[in-house]
């Protein structure tokens, strides 16, 4: 019983004895552990109520403060550096003591016991006496101090050290906190590189040349590393391009290891105290080696061994990030990239076809018919030909037509309130003939507006372009409205002159007795020369091939004589066959049907339909190498050619944008470097004006990343991505590019686009980091770290 009263006497004995915030400091007999605690804690507090984790303490960053704390006392000057070269920086000293952070911060402070400072929260003055009076001076100096802040709430520290050095004649206490990110952990039986093998940071004089002449190399070996035999290799496509890009026989390459485990979620990410790389850092290969050691020198490519896989290598769950060594100095870091995307041959080029079968057929996702019927000059009334055809499909075909909408156009001369009158009056002139073939009332709209854009795209390439794209619309209206100018504009005037309708449509109904007797009908209209009929049917006989109530065989069978009047059926006849032949060598097909197009041309050579198919035709077999040219600028003036015809002008940008594309490819396979980035711009500038859809979109996306041209494929997929509805694919694609670049896409946007993506499906969203999406590298952005470890951990 004795013994235990002694006991619990010692307890509270040691209670009341323990150190409290409120005692005063005696500088002979200070606890300095327990004003650093104090210290910590507050600045924790502070952290935590800015959402930060507290940090921890560390104890090589508790020595690196110590000899800061030290060195000012001694040296009476509050400063961050040191005249020792080993101990210069924060980051210096933490290295001195064995240290793998990467990023350290340090705050220092000078205060003295018994002087009266301004303490946050408090109206008056404090006199320096407690341990707590102290620990809140300090750190409500750092708070209000210009740089101070920044450090304390760096997302990226993890671990603290504190320290106290005091000078009891003098009063002076000196305190100093360092900061660090997570410690980098070394693989086992892996030494550091202290000297990183000698290799210098960026420099740029030494690395002017390669950055003049190969800023691309990024899209050429950002996917070059692989294993193969136990060893890990490097390849690249060009032997001839490598010599030329490591000139000096004292270039080389290096390969930076990095490991997932480097970002795990429980802690922050941790990264190799260097300026030359991330994770563990492999010798580098001379040209020399790489050279001598070459597996494909006879084929013209570099593959190469680089050495057995180091023991500490996960093959499952490292990258590497290829640095470029020049002058011993790194050039260029090559992070890995695995999006690879896909390069394009050409995009969802096909034939025009000259019948209402092109744009005059239910879609198959808009249900729409659309219409164009063009109006002369100051009329209201169009002519029976031109919309002929267009109600002879209506009276043979069933529609349940669900809405009407007309859009009436004029050219923009004469007067804002004249041209609305003969706009309203063209509509109305549309709609009246439609009705007759419906008996009960549908939707309708109708909407009226001068032509500016068809205006525009009409002096593509006229002698006016330059004169007047650089004018205001009532400057231009000036001129178009001058007795001088009219005449001589008028050809670019009288094309924005028409009507488009639009019929929204719930199914499309066809007697099935007809498709029977479509056949000898076509050749019948044929025989007696009805041409608008022929027409007619004609694209019927397509129509019925789609829904299977046609036999192809019979449609390619059908011989339409070579007469001028006969130019626009064959020209469709030729689409048809190109459409719808099936064989293994489509180049051949190609050939073929190029022939007759020229053919056809001979019967009537101003047929830009013709033209059109001609030119691409050209395209395809210059994109499987079956058509190279020499000198791509004749088929580049082929298409500039076809803009102000009666060819609509997006499906010229089409074709202009697949020449660009396929002549990108060109270039690369003729090294013409240069030629390729312009062909690479150009495919950029005009995507805009090609009416891409949302499967053109997305390939266009995987080509640009393909190319390494991540900022376009970003603005390009934005818009779409932002709709209130987008689907999965669409979302996930643009989530792995868009983390590339916060200014196109903010980290807030990027975070709300996560968030969609995760309740869209939350096993996709916790795969997106890591081979074959995005690099698990691109979680050093922490805010995309902690929504990814949050939903996926």
């Amino acid at each position: 019983m004795k013994h235990f009263l002694f006991i619990l006497f010692s307890f509270i004995m040691f209670g009341l004895l323990a150190q409290q915030p409120s005692d005063n400091i005696n500088l002979k007999k200070i606890k300095k552990d327990y004003l650093e605690g104090l210290i910590n804690k507050k600045v924790n507090d502070i952290r935590v109520s800015k959402s930060l984790k507290p940090l921890k303490n560390d104890e090589i960053l508790k020595l690196t403060a110590a000899d800061q704390s030290d060195y000012i006392l001694k040296s009476g000057k509050i400063a961050h550096d040191q005249p020792n070269k080993k101990k210069a920086t924060p980051f210096d000293r933490v290295l001195f003591y064995e240290g793998m952070h990467s990023e350290v911060g340090e705050n220092c402070m000078q205060t003295m016991l018994g002087a009266k400072v301004k303490v946050a929260g408090q109206s008056k003055r404090v006199t320096l006496k407690s341990y707590d009076n102290v620990a809140e001076a300090i750190v409500s100096a750092w708070i209000a101090a210009k740089e101070s802040p920044e450090v304390i709430f760096n997302q990226n520290y993890y671990n603290v050290g504190t320290s106290i050095s005091v000078d009891v004649k003098t009063k002076k206490i000196i305190a100093t906190q360092v900061y660090g990110s997570e410690p980098f952990i070394l693989p086992a039986d892996e030494k550091a590189v202290k000297d990183d093998y000698k290799i210098q940071p960026y420099n740029r004089e030494k690395c002017a040349d390669l950055d003049k002449n190969f800023p691309y190399l990024p899209e050429l070996m950002s996917d070059n590393i692989y294993f193969k035999n136990g060893e890990i290799y490097f390849y690249f496509h060009d032997l001839e391009l490598f010599k030329a890009i490591m000139k000096s026989s004292n270039d080389a390459i290096a390969l930076d290891v990095i490991s997932r485990d480097q970002y795990k979620c429980e802690t922050g990410n941790r990264y190799y105290p260097s300026k030359i790389h991330k994770g563990v850092l492999l010798p580098p290969i001379s040209k020399g080696q790489l050279l001598s050691k070459n597996e494909l020198k006879d084929e013209g490519e570099v593959e190469v061994s680089l050495g057995p896989i180091p023991a500490f290598v996960d093959t499952n769950n490292v990258e590497f990030t290829l640095l470029i060594i020049q002058a011993n100095c790194l050039c260029q870091t090559i992070v890995y990239n695995s999006l690879g995307g896909e390069n394009l041959r050409s995009l969802d080029l096909g034939f025009l076809v000259d019948t209402l079968s092109v744009s005059n057929q239910a879609d198959s996702i808009l249900n729409q018919l659309t219409f164009t019927v063009p109006f002369e000059r100051n009329k209201s009334e169009y002519k029976n030909e031109d919309i002929k055809p267009f109600l002879d499909s209506i009276s043979l075909n069933r529609y349940d037509l669900k809405k009407i909408e007309i859009v009436a156009y004029s050219s923009i001369e004469g007067s804002e309130k004249e041209n609305k009158i003969l706009q309203n009056k063209r509509a109305n002139s549309i709609l009246k003939a439609i009705k007759n073939y419906k008996i009960q009332d549908v939707e309708t709209k109708i909407t009226t507006q001068e032509n500016w854009e068809g205006f525009y795209n009409s002096l593509k390439g006229s002698p006016y372009e330059e004169e007047l794209l650089k004018l205001s619309k009532e400057e231009i209206k000036k001129i178009v409205n001058s007795d001088t100018l009219t005449y001589n504009l008028e050809p670019y005037l009288e094309d924005q002159r028409k009507a488009k309708i639009y019929l929204t449509v719930e199914k499309i109904f066809m007697d099935s007795a007809l498709y029977n007797v479509l056949i000898p009908r076509f050749q019948k209209s044929i025989k007696t020369k009805d041409f608008a009929k022929a027409r007619v049917y004609q694209s019927l006989l397509f129509n019925g091939v789609k829904k299977g109530k046609v036999n192809i065989e019979d449609v390619l069978k059908i011989k339409i004589p070579h007469i001028k009047e006969n130019v626009v059926l064959n020209n469709n006849q030729i689409a048809f066959r190109w459409y719808y032949t099936k064989v293994e060598n489509r180049d051949s097909l190609n050939k073929y049907l190029l022939r007759d197009i020229e053919t056809q041309l001979i019967v009537d050579p101003s047929n830009t339909f013709l033209k059109y198919n001609k030119t691409l035709l050209k395209l395809l077999l210059w994109s499987e190498k079956y058509g190279r040219v020499s000198d791509p600028k004749y088929l580049l003036k082929d298409i500039k050619s076809l803009y102000n015809t009666d060819i609509e002008s997006y499906k010229v940008h089409q074709l202009l944008l697949n020449f660009h594309i396929i002549s990108a490819d060109f270039y690369y396979e003729t090294k013409k470097f240069k030629e390729r980035d312009k062909a690479l711009t150009e495919v950029k500038k005009i995507l805009l004006q090609s009416q891409l859809n949302r499967d053109q979109v997305l390939k266009i996306v995987n080509y640009f990343t393909f190319q390494m041209r991540i900022d376009w494929a970003i603005e390009l997929m934005k818009p779409w991505a932002e709709r209130a509805k987008i689907d999965e694919d669409f979302l996930f694609t643009f989530l792995t590019v868009a983390i590339y670049n916060k200014e196109l896409v903010t980290v807030e946007e990027y975070e709300n686009f996560m968030l969609r993506a995760k309740d869209m499906n939350q096993k996709r969203f916790c795969e997106l980091f890591g081979y074959p999406n995005m690099s698990f590298q691109m979680l050093n952005d922490l805010s995309v770290k902690k929504i990814y470890c949050n939903t996926c951990n």
